[in-house]
């Protein structure tokens, strides 16, 4: 990827080479070929469903929390895994979910694995009621 490499997903490499070929042909700007390279046009590339917090999801997330507070290293757990959750809800959305988050004591001003806050991963993807709730909760004005 650090050479400008472009996935082909699943396809085959017909399917690829008549693909960037079609691109090409229509005039497709170069910064636009990585992402039109990696979205289903004709059937050719897979539909990713993304994952959706559920209930289920919700109810798991509290049961995660109430186990880690029974552990002796709950604040170690709680560092290590609640910026994680708290990003990938950020990044779906998930205003809901923070809030209960929050609830249960999360931090979000910690960073995840890569250092990013719910707060980067919202704006990053433009969530806009995600963002809003977080800078509501930051008191920022």
């Amino acid at each position: 990827m650090e050479l400008g490499l472009i996935s082909g997903l699943d396809m085959t490499i017909e399917a690829a080479v008549t693909k960037l070929s079609y691109l090409l042909g229509n005039g497709t700007p170069s910064d636009s070929l990585a992402t039109l390279m990696q979205q289903d046009l004709r059937g050719e590339v897979t539909d990713v469903v993304k994952p959706v917090f559920s209930g289920y999801q919700d109810n798991f997330i509290k049961a995660i929390a109430d186990t880690m507070k029974m552990s002796t290293e709950y604040d170690g757990l709680k560092e290590a895994l609640y910026p994680t959750i708290m990003c990938y809800a950020a990044d779906f959305g998930y205003a809901s979910v923070l809030e209960e988050l929050k609830k249960i004591g999360a931090n979000f001003e910690l960073g995840d694995y890569e250092g990013r806050t719910p707060l980067h991963v919202a704006a990053k993807k433009g969530k806009v009621d995600v963002i809003n709730y977080l800078i509501a909760e930051r008191k920022i004005i």
